[in-house]
């Protein structure tokens, strides 16, 4: 069965503007601190160790939709799935819901590339291994 890496996030000021709501861009921040944090926690793959296989794993493509604003002091739950796993890239899923309602969500294709040539390369074979027990297929 699949797991579903949740972590809960407060809106904290900086995350925020003037009209006290978080400025879309900084959901993008929020969402890369969630996939650092399931690379550690969830798989137990510092993000920085990556360096070390030689792999760079930057998002090529993003997809976002927003249905609610979060304000100041909310606290939602991030929830993060992975939908695909290719050759040299996979999808991840991210969900931000406050109580029952969901907030936003998004969709992010990342790609492991060589980091000396930067071109893409295949995943990283204990990386897939651990990748799997998050993967959830439709």
């Amino acid at each position: 069965m699949a797991s579903v890496f949740k972590k809960t996030c407060m809106i904290r000021f900086a995350h925020c503007d003037p009209a006290g709501i978080v400025f879309h861009p900084n959901f993008f921040v929020l969402f890369n601190g969630l996939t650092e944090d399931w690379f550690r926690e969830g798989m137990q793959l510092p993000w920085e160790n990556m360096s070390s296989e030689n792999v760079l794993i930057p998002v090529v493509s993003v997809h976002s939709d927003f249905f609610k604003p979060f304000h100041i002091g909310d606290v939602g739950e991030m929830r993060l799935w992975v939908s695909h796993i290719g050759n040299s890239s996979f999808t991840v899923e991210i969900e931000f819901y406050k109580g029952e309602d969901l907030h936003v969500k998004c969709r992010e294709v990342m790609v492991c590339i060589d980091s000396e040539n930067r071109k893409s390369t295949p995943i990283p074979a204990l990386l897939r291994e651990r990748m799997k027990a998050f993967l959830v297929e439709s």
